[in-house]
């Protein structure tokens, strides 16, 4: 695939917002590249609003409210503090003993050197750990420190470096300030070398997403379906190279790391690793890794917060079988929530009913006629797959997003197409430094949960069932959902290193399904109406660690941050505090959507944290 010149100094840029929108020069965008940067927006931005048993990664919304517009902070952290030379990644060697240098305002990071291959010691090869730590209110050599907690936002391929940076510290209020906060990349991921990557070149990517029609499958004719599945098989079958440390990516191996962070952690202050163990928050997919973790390293385990539980069992099966199964009770809460909003929402009727078939009759026009954009944005045009991704897009924050998108809904009902544009595209912005960070683009989180579930090797036809499959789930969502099973066909090559244990359907570690009887009790937490990761999960697998507690928060959202609860936070603490848990705890949020929102400090942490919370889907859905 021949390249183009993006830039026009043809120098290689980091894009501030977003790692594929590059199309500008060092002295500004052209006309032309902002156009074609802002088209590929579209594409990365559908793969930027939503999880799925994971991934979660932050963004960040400056002000709140749909008028304000929304700023989406870049998913990987700049190689460069503010392009001032101050700090860059590649200047730190990586180490086996952490050394912490000063980043990001504040922050310290680190690259931990760790064995490639954790099963072969002859094996020369190594892995560099990004590492970023909010430090804690008290020196680490001081008895009153009590220990890093790792965080996970979710994936896999989701930046750990990039949530501690925006959300760091808001946890670290959470869990006590005693302990250091550290957000690390995992394999593959952003900062973290070997990197993932299946293009010669961003140019070549960008060429890529550019080609990527936006399309939800199942929509339309069958030929979406037969669409999405050769340009599968195409990349599948170039990322499907070995030797290049990729398939050393799965989470088994992320699982030792953790590890080996934790020991060098305590190493470096002179204490003994081995009498210490995991303190851990992990979110969506991170809830796989902290489950996995703790069914490999059972003694291991001091706290491990799984929130948004993935089913472990369906994860490593590859099946995505277990995801949608509240859904559609999400999506009626926004029809709910809207008719009870006295006026304030913009689709406002008397009953939920109204709302439903105000936004049915919406997506039936489009569907005939799609919707070009006027006025000053640039030449653009919304179609029915825009409005199903504007609704999934909400589904994960609803607090803030039902207002958000139901006023795009409403202003496409009267010809402003472009407030749907403006959720659905990512801001544009030229920042180039000389350092560019490395590019992993949507392959390292379709590496991981690929190598992590074995593969896939379905017929064209077979695919076709699977996505009706998944619309029996929800007629909705269930097409974007099977995107992330259509990104394993064509990958062949297995998983390397440590991994999980098949055999008739089954999976788990050193001969036991997964799950074990851990040093301290797990703490498992969902919203009561998750929409990708449904409560019945959390309260399954919580059965497989003896012990565990279960925190229901009764709100909608992906994950228990998605809406501010002051209960939820208390028990969270409590926990990382004294590492005691109750059988089960129901907390109350603290807001509904469409609420006045009142301005107590905890109330706009909180809000911030909610408003921070920006789950992205894996399997590289554009």
């Amino acid at each position: 695939m021949s390249s183009i010149p993006i830039c026009d100094d043809e120098k290689v840029l980091l894009p501030k917002a977003n790692p594929t929108a590059a199309f500008c020069t060092c002295s500004g965008c052209s006309a032309r590249s902002a156009r074609r940067a802002r088209k590929l927006q579209l594409l990365y931005a559908m793969k930027q609003a939503v999880l799925v048993t994971g991934i979660c990664v932050v963004a960040m919304y400056v002000l709140w409210g749909f008028h304000t517009g929304l700023v989406q902070i870049s998913t990987t952290t700049p190689s460069v503090t503010a392009a001032t030379g101050k700090f860059r990644w590649t200047d730190i060697t990586p180490t086996s003993d952490l050394i912490w240098h000063p980043c990001f305002d504040g922050l310290a990071c680190a690259r931990l050197d760790v064995p490639l291959d954790y099963t072969n010691s002859s094996d020369p090869r190594r892995a560099a750990i990004a590492l970023t730590k909010v430090p804690a209110s008290v020196p680490e050599t001081s008895d009153a420190w009590s220990g890093p907690v790792l965080l996970n936002p979710g994936g896999p391929g989701g930046s750990g470096v990039a949530f501690v940076t925006q959300a760091g510290k808001m946890l670290q209020r959470i869990v006590g300030n005693t302990h250091s906060v550290i957000g690390f990349d995992p394999r593959g991921v952003n900062n973290t070398t070997p990197a993932t990557s299946c293009f010669p070149s961003d140019a070549a990517r960008m060429q890529w997403y550019l080609r990527a029609g936006g399309w939800v499958m199942g929509s339309g004719n069958g030929q979406i379906v037969a669409i999405e599945y050769a340009r599968s098989m195409s990349l599948g079958s170039v990322c499907d190279k070995g030797g290049t440390g990729g398939d050393f990516a799965g989470t088994p191996n992320v699982a030792r790391d953790m590890l080996s962070i934790v020991e060098a952690s305590w190493k470096s202050v002179d204490k003994d690793p081995s009498k210490r163990g995991l303190r851990y928050w992990g979110f969506s997919y991170g809830t796989v890794l902290g489950q996995t973790f703790a069914s490999m390293f059972p003694s291991r385990v001091e706290r491990v917060v799984v929130d948004g539980v993935v089913d472990i069992d369906d994860y490593y099966a590859g099946g995505w079988r277990t995801n949608l199964q509240d859904a559609d009770k999400v999506i009626a809460s926004f029809y709910n929530y809207c008719s009870l909003a006295n006026g304030t929402c913009a689709l406002s009727e008397p009953t939920a009913a109204g709302v439903e078939a105000r936004v049915t009759r919406l997506r039936e026009k489009v569907r005939q006629e799609p919707a070009p954009v006027y006025g000053d944005h640039a030449p653009d045009w919304v179609t029915e797959s825009d409005i199903l991704t504007v609704i999934f897009w909400s589904l994960y924050t609803p607090l803030i997003r039902f207002p958000v998108a139901a006023h795009a809904l409403a202003s496409l009902e009267n010809g402003d197409a472009s407030k749907v544009v403006e959720i659905i595209h990512l801001n544009f912005e030229c920042n180039c430094v000389s350092d560019p960070l490395p590019n992993t683009g949507t392959e390292a989180d379709s590496a991981i949960l690929c190598q992590d579930g074995g593969g896939n090797n379905a017929t064209l036809d077979e695919f076709r069932g699977y996505v009706k499959e998944l619309q029996g789930q929800s007629a909705l969502i269930g097409g974007n959902w099977a995107r992330i099973q259509m990104s394993c066909v064509g990958r062949k090559t297995p998983a390397q290193g440590l991994v999980p244990w098949r055999r008739d359907g089954e999976s788990g570690w050193g001969g036991h399904t997964w799950g074990k009887n851990t040093s301290y009790p797990l703490l498992f937490a969902s919203t009561s109406l998750d929409p990708v990761t449904p409560l019945r999960n959390a309260e399954a697998m919580r059965k497989r660690f003896p012990g565990a507690g279960l925190l229901i928060q009764h709100s909608e959202g992906h994950c228990s941050i998605s809406t501010p609860s002051a209960c939820s936070a208390a028990v969270v603490g409590k926990y990382f505090e004294t590492g005691k848990v109750e059988d089960e705890v129901e907390c109350e949020a603290d807001a509904r959507p469409w609420d006045a929102i009142s301005h107590s400090e905890f109330r706009q942490e909180s809000m911030f944290l909610a408003e921070s919370w920006d789950p992205v889907v894996p399997g590289g859905w554009k």
